[in-house]
């Protein structure tokens, strides 16, 4: 039996899955994020636990190295999560178990899996965008996510402000990305103890700059369809709000008949993107 393994790393929890060729799911686990060694130490022992791996795919969160033509291959860069600065998980998976491991970022597996299994199905360009914690995206695009010489960071693109809105970023780097206006933490500091539901000009002022971030990104990528996900967006109503800004900051340019379509913003279809992306990418490995 040939056995793959697919990996999603995230802020709070690390899932892992085991399973066949031929996508028959063996187990899966869910572990705490802790820091890079007791990941070590927690997934090691499962992912063992079914004989010799053939291969690993591995969504990670970042910032992470990954080109796989960098001695760093797979290595964590500065980071405010503590201890993990300098880790490089896919570099002791191997050591371990001797197999190839294709590694992306984690907004990077679940753009892959939505483009090829989820909502951005029968599209190329597929841009995935996320808006939780923080906000990030990854471009599907000619059958494959895109990279650059590094992982695109959308989320400090910056936005015009909204007039009289004078609440602080939350980004320590930027008073104006996207991130810092309309991720979740800047919008529980604007709702302070009410609900998005029950906060129109709240939902209104985090609509504009996420219509903005995704006008600028129509320009840029210019997808056939944006696959939206993340807690800010989904189980909200934030998704229509976003949909129904996006046509004045077009406002007539050329952006493409997609721009305007009313398909061309979706919400999300796969409940663990990431994750499914990681085995798509181990199943690649194997067929090369």
């Amino acid at each position: 039996m040939t056995v793959l393994a697919a990996i999603e790393t995230g802020g709070t929890k690390i899932f892992a899955r085991l399973f066949t060729a031929d996508g028959a799911i063996l187990a899966e686990q869910r572990f705490v994020t802790r820091d890079g060694d007791a990941a070590v130490a927690d997934l090691v022992p499962f992912l063992g636990s079914h004989g010799a791996l053939a291969a690993i795919g591995m969504s990670a969160f970042g910032p992470i190295i990954v080109d796989p033509q960098s001695p760093r291959f797979g290595e964590i860069m500065p980071t405010t999560k503590a201890g993990w600065t300098g880790t490089n998980l896919t570099r002791a998976l191997t050591e371990k178990f001797g197999c190839p491991i294709a590694i992306d970022t984690d907004v990077g597996g679940a753009a892959l899996a939505e483009a090829r299994i989820g909502a951005g199905r029968g599209f190329d360009p597929v841009a995935y965008v996320t808006i939780g914690t923080g906000i990030g995206g990854g471009l599907y695009v000619g059958g494959k996510t895109y990279h650059g010489s590094v992982a695109p960071e959308i989320g400090h693109s910056f936005v015009q402000r909204a007039d009289g809105d004078t609440t602080a970023s939350i980004c320590r780097y930027h008073t104006h990305c996207a991130e810092g206006l309309a991720s979740g933490p800047s919008a529980r500091a604007r709702l302070g103890t009410r609900q998005l539901v029950d906060a129109p000009e709240v939902r209104a002022t985090l609509a504009d700059y996420i219509a903005q971030l995704l006008f600028g990104l129509t320009l840029s990528w210019a997808p056939g369809r944006f696959v939206i996900g993340g807690g800010v967006m989904l189980g909200t109503g934030m998704l229509d709000d976003v949909r129904a800004a996006f046509p004045d900051k077009v406002n007539g340019f050329g952006a493409g008949e997609r721009a305007l379509a009313d398909d061309y913003i979706v919400p999300a279809q796969l409940t663990n993107a990431g994750l499914e992306g990681a085995a798509i990418m181990a199943q690649e490995l194997l067929a090369r």
